[in-house]
C-alpha cells in the first residue's frame, strides 16, 4: 500500500507523505517545516506540542522526495532568492520551486 501511494502521488503530495512517514512528526509540525530546516541529511524540528528540539536523519525515500520536488535547485534557494524569506509552509515552498 505504501509503495502504491508513492507511485501514484504527485511530487508535493509525495513530499508530505514522506515527511510524515520519514520523520514520524505530527501534521502540524510537518507543515511548518522549512527548506532551511533541512541540512542535506537531516531535518531540524521544534515540536509544537512538546517544544522538544529534534534532529531527525532523513531516510532515503524522503531524500528522493525532497530532490524530486526541489527539481535539482539547491535546497534553500529559489531563483536566486532564499526560499525561507517567503515565510511559506513546506508545501507552499515546494510549489515555488
Amino acid at each position: 500500500m505504501i509503495d502504491a501511494a508513492r507511485e501514484k502521488a504527485e511530487p508535493r503530495t509525495r513530499l508530505l507523505f514522506e515527511l510524515l512517514l520519514g520523520t514520524g512528526q505530527r501534521i502540524g509540525d510537518v507543515l511548518k517545516m522549512k527548506w532551511s530546516d533541512f541540512d542535506g541529511e537531516a531535518i531540524s524540528v521544534r515540536q509544537g506540542k512538546t517544544k522538544a528540539n529534534l534532529w531527525i536523519p532523513a531516510p532515503q525515500m524522503l531524500l528522493q522526495a525532497l530532490g524530486s520536488v526541489n527539481g535539482g535547485v539547491k535546497f534553500g534557494h529559489c531563483g536566486g532568492a532564499k526560499v525561507g524569506q517567503f515565510g511559506a509552509s513546506a508545501l507552499e515552498r515546494a510549489a515555488l520551486i
